[in-house]
């Protein structure tokens, strides 16, 4: 936490009154948060995040709205953080979610993301078949979205499935939905 105590006062951001939380200008750094009321794991993980962003100074005001209303303000861009749950296929193409041509349109680029760097891998992503080169671009993509913090991953649910034993080349990994159905067969 000293290192994001340390780049809030940086940026001008630290507790001039005595608070526990940082201010400029006699404003409060608050950050905002949506989620759907009703969802349990959104206002526990908002419970917690609360506690975590305190301890840096920062003040979290969660928002707990109906789904139609949050799907408003989502749409509207009105937000400054929404907590969703999102299961994303193994492979998806990630043009409508991250690309900038995206931006301003009603499509999955909620958070109206925009780097030139992450537009180019998409594209190459996009027109590349060989399976290990698309692995390594997916990685490229994961490592650039991640340093800029495009979103915050905070949930992971576990999950279990079963298989039949006579299914062969079935592995399972860490991303959702954890299998990759195309590579199984059956025995003979």
């Amino acid at each position: 936490m000293s290192r994001a105590r340390a780049l809030l006062t940086e940026a001008g951001w630290y507790d001039r009154d005595g608070d526990g939380f940082a201010d400029r200008d006699g404003e409060a750094l608050r950050v905002e948060i949506l989620t759907q009321a009703g969802s349990r794991s959104g206002e526990l993980f908002l419970q917690r995040y609360q506690e975590t962003l305190a301890q840096a100074g920062v003040k979290l005001e969660p928002r707990y709205l109906a789904w139609p209303a949050l799907l408003e303000r989502v749409r509207a861009r009105d937000f400054d953080g929404v907590f969703k749950v999102w299961v994303v296929p193994i492979e998806s193409d990630p043009h409508q979610r991250w690309h900038s041509d995206q931006v301003g349109t009603d499509t999955a680029n909620e958070t109206s993301f925009s780097d030139p760097k992450v537009d180019r891998v998409i594209e190459s992503y996009g027109a590349e078949l060989d399976d290990e080169r698309r692995g390594a671009l997916s990685r490229e993509l994961q490592r650039r979205l991640y340093a800029e913090q495009a979103y915050l991953y905070g949930v992971k649910v576990p999950h279990k499935f079963g298989a039949s034993l006579r299914l062969r080349n079935v592995r399972v990994g860490p991303i959702d939905p954890g299998y990759r159905i195309r590579d199984w067969y059956f025995a003979e």
